[in-house]
């Protein structure tokens, strides 16, 4: 049986002409902030509770520690159960709980994609199938190892995983520890997938009525060395010019977008990771059916609303549709983040938030309508090896200044880090 959640005290009173939006997953921030701008008053659940989700939601709880899954994806639901009334949106990763979905569905109506729909896109052998019929690529992927090279050609990869969680070339190494594992006892059951080298992007679309448009798209980082994480791990995005695209790129990223809002039946904010092979052709790698990680980068870029587009194409207009959004970054720039984690265990006082906060304030870039940290731990919170530490964004003329300079920043953020052990 999941353990009660014990509801969060309200970060800040709720003006009661706000209607109620709950907003669940592995980390809302994002959109919970956006929507709180939207004029929702947010009600929000996930497994890290930070600081900034607080000063955004009505009421935020935390249902584990960052690293702790036990009462992941079972506590939101029970989070759930004790706000008020009103809609509800998901983020990563409830897209491996179709069930769940369709759950909390059963008692408050979903602005977003329903189980039947989710279990369809997320299924390689139809995902594949759709893809190759409309003469779109994806990797080819098989359902036992009998056959596959043990030379790292492929990867083996969790069926229901998210951020590159869980996935590893397969080598002999690696084949040796998966038969020595009772893999089918797990959750998810894996796929093997040949690998594609190139460059990681993510497009987002918005999905509505079997129309399809792009929101965003950027360049994905992963499994950097600087960002301390997984191999495969996702770590980052730096937004990119649309009118920039390639027209074939834009011919193919159109095709999939209406195959998804025309096969699939998808709505809302969606988003689709890519790689672009040796041969500049695109290969979708993955749909992921809920507004993702990456996006936010889309409403700093252009100041369209993330929550906003995701819930009118789903069915629910925002309260205040004429409100003055976040402006738009002036000129051609780059919006950039990068997610830090934890090399070693370590708390986060309040006095080195502080002491973070105030070194990103004067960073040249730094601008009071968009932070350039995020994602920050409640002070005294302790951050375990692995896990999330915080955000960090840049914004620069061009892709390649915007990447050095989270590099530096990340830099300079563990050496504050490491002075306090």
């Amino acid at each position: 049986m999941t353990p009660p959640v014990a509801p969060a005290p309200a970060s800040r009173p709720a003006p009661a002409a706000l209607p109620p939006l709950i907003i669940l997953g592995a980390s809302v921030r994002a959109l919970a902030q956006s929507a709180q701008l939207a004029g929702w008053g947010v009600y929000a659940a996930d497994l890290f509770g930070d600081t900034d989700l607080r000063k955004a939601a009505v009421c935020a709880q935390r249902v584990g520690l960052p690293g702790d899954f036990d009462r992941y994806p079972d506590g939101l639901a029970a989070a759930a159960n004790t706000f008020p009334a009103g809609p509800w949106c998901y983020s990563g990763a409830l897209e491996n709980y179709p069930d769940l979905i369709d759950c909390i569905a059963a008692d408050r109506p979903l602005a977003g994609n329903a189980g039947a729909v989710v279990k369809r896109v997320r299924d390689p052998r139809e995902l594949s199938s759709a893809l190759r019929e409309a003469g779109l690529l994806f990797p080819t992927t098989q359902f036992l190892p009998d056959t596959i090279p043990i030379d790292g050609s492929w990867v083996i990869k969790p069926t229901a995983s998210a951020g590159g969680r869980g996935i590893q070339r397969w080598t002999k190494q690696t084949a040796a520890t998966h038969q020595a594992t009772d893999s089918h006892s797990r959750q998810s059951i894996p796929v093997w997938q040949e690998w594609i080298e190139g460059l990681s992007f993510s497009a987002a679309f918005l999905l509505s009525a079997g129309a399809a448009e792009i929101f965003c798209l950027s360049w994905q980082l992963v499994g950097l060395p600087w960002c301390h994480c997984q191999p495969h791990a996702y770590c980052g995005s730096i937004n990119l010019s649309l009118a920039d695209l390639p027209i074939f790129w834009r011919q193919q990223l159109d095709k999939v977008g209406a195959l998804l809002a025309a096969h699939f039946g998808l709505i809302g904010l969606i988003g689709v990771d890519l790689v672009v092979d040796a041969d500049g052709r695109l290969v979708v790698i993955e749909v992921n059916p809920r507004p993702t990680a990456s996006m936010e980068l889309g409403e700093r870029s252009t100041g369209r609303s993330l929550a906003a587009s995701h819930l009118s194409a789903s069915g629910f207009c925002s309260p205040a549709p004429h409100a003055p959004l976040m402006p738009p970054t002036r000129g051609l720039q780059h919006w950039a983040k990068s997610i830090l984690f934890s090399q070693q265990t370590c708390t986060i006082t309040a006095g080195l938030l502080d002491r973070l906060l105030d070194m990103a304030s004067q960073w040249p870039d730094a601008d009071k309508a968009w932070p350039l940290l995020a994602d920050l731990p409640e002070p005294d919170q302790l951050v375990p090896v692995g896990a999330p530490v915080l955000t960090i964004f840049a914004c620069q003329p061009m892709a390649a200044t915007a990447l050095q300079t989270l590099i530096l920043r990340s830099q300079r953020i563990d050496e504050v880090l490491a002075a306090t052990r």
